[in-house]
C-alpha cells in the first residue's frame, strides 16, 4: 500500500481578550493608563483589590483583570467599600482625562523614561527627569506627545557573586506583561517604520503607553523583518558597542521624526533631551526639503 505523509501541523495565532464583569470593566480602563502610579488613591484601589482576592500583582496592576476569575469578581462586587473607592478613583481619572490640552503640542525625544518601576527603560537621572516632565504635563493637562525605545533587555540588575563583585544581569521586559498597547496602521496591522542603513531597511514598530493624557511611543526594532543583527539594536539601553549606541540615537531620531510622520502628529514644537536624538534635527531638515520640493514642484507645473 502506497505510505501517506505524515500529518502536519497547522499553526494559528489566537489572541485571547481580557474580559470582566461590566460593574469592574473600570478596572480595566485603569490598569492600561499608568496614571494610577503617581495617584495614591489609585494605588490604594488596586492593592485593596490584591488583598480582596488573594491575587499577587502587587506593583502590576495591569495584570489584576486578567488574573480575576468568577467568583474573584463577585467577591470585589461585594465588597461595598471597594466598589465606593472604584467609583472615586473613575471620577477623578475621568475627571482628568476630560481635559483638553492646551499650549502648543510638544514632541520630546528622551532614550530613558522611569515611570514605573517594571517599565525598566531607564538607567538613572535622565530616566527620572524625562518620566517626572512627563507626569508633569499630565498633571497640569499640557500637550505633548514622547518618543523613546523599548529595551527589550531593559538596562540591568545588580547582583553579588559570592566574592562580593558586582555581577549585571539582563532585565527581560516582555511586552505582553506590560501596559503596552501595539501601534496599528490604518489596514490594522501592526505599523512599521523604515530608515536606511547602510546596504539595508531597518524597520521598526511601536508601542504606546498612556501616562495620563500624554501618550508615550517606544519604537522597537524586534520584528521579522529586519535581521537578527537589526533586531537586537533595541535589546538594551546603554550598550558598551559604540556602533549599536549610534544606530540607537539614528533610530530614535530619525525614526522618531518618522513616526510622528506616519501618525500624521504635526508637533509645534521638538525637545530634545540631551543629544541621543540629535539625529531628529536632520530628518526635520530632510522633511522640510522634501516639502519644499514638493511646494515648488506643483507651482511648476500649475
Amino acid at each position: 500500500m502506497p505510505e501517506h505523509p505524515a500529518p502536519q501541523p497547522v499553526w494559528r495565532e489566537v489572541n485571547v481578550a481580557i474580559d470582566v464583569l461590566p460593574a469592574l470593566q473600570p478596572l480595566i480602563e485603569l490598569a492600561e493608563n499608568l496614571w494610577w502610579s503617581w495617584h495614591r488613591i489609585a494605588r490604594e484601589l488596586f492593592a485593596y483589590a490584591d488583598k480582596i482576592c488573594g491575587t499577587c500583582v502587587k506593583d502590576t496592576p495591569h495584570l489584576l483583570p486578567g488574573s480575576l476569575d468568577y467568583q474573584a469578581m463577585q467577591r470585589l462586587l461585594n465588597t461595598p467599600r471597594f466598589m465606593t473607592l472604584l467609583d472615586g478613583v473613575m471620577e477623578l481619572y475621568r475627571q482628568e482625562m476630560a481635559s483638553a490640552p492646551s499650549g502648543p503640542l510638544v514632541a520630546y525625544f528622551s532614550p530613558e523614561y522611569a515611570i514605573y518601576q517594571p517599565l525598566k527603560i531607564y538607567a538613572g537621572g535622565l530616566g527620572i527627569l524625562s518620566g517626572d516632565y512627563l507626569k508633569t504635563v499630565a498633571d497640569q493637562h499640557g500637550n505633548m506627545v514622547a518618543i523613546g525605545l523599548l529595551y527589550r533587555s531593559g538596562y540591568f540588575k545588580q547582583q553579588l557573586s559570592p566574592a562580593g563583585e558586582q555581577v549585571a544581569l539582563p532585565d527581560t521586559l516582555q511586552p505582553e506583561q506590560l501596559p503596552l498597547t501595539a501601534v496599528l496602521g490604518k489596514d490594522g496591522t501592526p505599523l512599521i517604520i523604515t530608515l536606511p542603513f547602510p546596504g539595508r531597511l531597518l524597520h521598526a514598530c511601536a508601542w504606546l503607553v498612556k501616562i495620563g493624557g500624554v501618550s508615550l511611543y517606544l519604537i522597537d526594532t524586534q520584528v521579522p523583518q529586519n535581521s537578527t543583527e537589526d533586531a537586537r539594536i533595541t535589546t538594551q539601553l546603554y550598550p558598551a558597542d559604540i556602533n549599536v549606541r549610534l544606530q540607537q540615537q539614528l533610530l530614535l531620531g530619525m525614526g522618531g521624526i518618522r513616526l510622528l510622520e506616519a501618525l500624521s502628529i504635526q508637533p509645534d514644537v521638538y525637545h530634545i533631551n540631551e543629544g541621543h536624538a540629535a539625529f531628529a534635527g536632520l530628518e526635520r531638515i530632510n522633511q522640510l526639503m522634501r516639502r519644499e520640493h514638493w511646494i515648488l514642484t506643483r507651482q511648476w507645473r500649475s
